[in-house]
């Protein structure tokens, strides 16, 4: 079986109806899947980066945030759990890579791990390019330090060339407490010994 990570991101954005709302569900639902949020970035309004001549230049704007995993499973298995969030919340992938979507979540870091499969590659390919991953990732994680480029999330972002905007937008969601177990019944005391018992 194959070793988990201590720790794992994934960032999450939304572009389409109640953005915001849609972020706090995706991350009431990688909680509510088994998973322990740690750490939540304050969300961020991002310009898109509009990538195909499709568009008609009135793409809508996203929001995002990072968020931290404590003890993650499997990469695969993390991955398909973002995926069937994604889906479980309206996400339709369709064949263009920028239609507006409700819910996209992408798994960013998993520890110190570097994984290339078809269709599947981390530390993410673009995580070193983004700003809108890279400002909320240096909010969280400051001196995590990229396995591949061999430099901290605040380097990473120093780096970037002026580009398109992202600007703070509120504080971390709040989030509902996790539920906490039922507490066990007391034990009985053992009966005394009535006088005269040996």
């Amino acid at each position: 079986m194959a070793a988990t990570a201590s720790q794992g991101y994934v960032g999450l954005g939304s572009n389409r109806g109640n953005r915001t709302a849609f972020l706090r569900a995706g991350l009431e639902a990688l909680r509510e899947s088994g998973l322990e949020v740690s750490a939540v970035s304050s969300l961020y309004l991002t310009e898109p980066e509009i990538a195909s001549e499709e568009d008609d230049g009135h793409h809508p704007w996203y929001v995002n945030c990072v968020a931290r995993l404590e003890g993650p499973p499997e990469a695969d298995e993390l991955l398909r759990r973002c995926l069937e969030i994604e889906a479980r919340l309206g996400r339709v992938r369709l064949s263009r890579a920028t239609e507006p979507r409700t819910l996209d979540i992408d798994l960013l870091l998993y520890g110190s791990e570097v994984i290339e499969k078809p269709g599947f590659q981390v530390p993410h390919p673009r995580l070193h390019v983004r700003r809108f991953v890279l400002l909320p990732m240096t909010e969280i994680a400051p001196r995590l330090v990229h396995p591949v480029e061999k430099a901290t999330m605040s380097e990473l972002l120093e780096r970037l060339p002026n580009g398109k905007g992202v600007w703070y937008m509120t504080p971390p969601p709040a989030l509902r407490p996790a539920p906490c177990p039922a507490p066990r019944p007391a034990p009985r005391p053992a009966p005394r010994p009535a006088l005269g018992d040996t």
